[in-house]
């Protein structure tokens, strides 16, 4: 993963403004699809979830994002906010399962909070 993404970006660096509108659209894809699939497999499914609910699930969260990276596309302010909030959420996750885990303790609500 970390090969493809170097590519990826050395290519959007490369090429700037020529890309914005696709990678907003990319974008837009790869938000929804993670989210609705994070809430769904953190809340409702399970591991003894049966596999077509789970490639429904896929597919609705797919079809999510190719509407949700039109709209990116389409309202480029718009998806350059989600751009930056997408990079603090990750930030987020990444200073959590670094060491923030150990400070809250483990617990569900500090997770959340955090």
């Amino acid at each position: 993963m970390f090969a493809f993404l170097v590519v990826v970006g050395f290519t959007l660096c490369f090429f700037g403004r020529a890309l914005v509108k696709p990678t907003l659209f990319l974008l837009g894809i790869f938000i929804a699809t993670f989210l609705i699939m994070y809430i769904f497999y953190s809340t409702f499914l399970k591991t003894d979830t049966k596999t077509w609910v789970a490639w429904a699930v896929l597919g609705g969260s797919v079809v999510a994002g190719l509407i949700l990276g039109f709209i990116f596309q389409k309202f480029a302010k718009v998806g350059a906010f989600a751009l930056a909030g997408w990079g603090g959420f990750t930030l987020g996750l990444i200073l959590y399962n670094a060491f923030m885990y150990k400070a809250i303790g483990g617990s569900q609500a500090g997770y959340w909070a955090w």
